[in-house]
């Protein structure tokens, strides 16, 4: 859920303010709130360009811990950008990416054509 100070209401001026302020057309933002159930986050401070190693330790983070990523209809890759792209130097931004997990459905990965819990070793 959004903040409260993040109402639709609030949503709806600021798109009105910066469409008159920038003088562009803003209609094909959209507000809309979910709830995230637990996720795997991490703190990306670096370039842009730079973010599919950061994604990739995520990953292997979470199948280290026999988590499998959840994404789906509901359930999304996303960023929440923390730092002013005009102001701020290419390897300085801060940027905090999450994907969501299901801890109830263990990742599997394949050895050959088996497969295995990462608990299990294959055999």
């Amino acid at each position: 859920m959004p903040p409260p100070i993040m109402a639709k209401e609030v949503f709806d001026w600021a798109a009105r303010e910066a469409a008159e302020k920038k003088q562009q057309d803003f209609s094909k933002v959209e507000f809309f709130s979910r709830e995230e159930s637990i996720c795997v986050q991490r703190m990306h401070i670096s370039r842009y360009d730079d973010e599919p190693a950061t994604v990739a330790g995520m990953e292997e983070y979470a199948k280290a811990q026999g988590d499998q990523e959840d994404f789906g209809e509901n359930r999304f890759h996303h960023e929440i950008y923390l730092s002013d792209v005009r102001r701020c130097k290419p390897e300085r931004l801060k940027t905090v990416i999450r994907h969501p997990i299901d801890r109830d459905r263990p990742f599997l990965y394949h050895t050959h054509k088996r497969t295995a819990l990462p608990h299990q070793p294959p055999g």
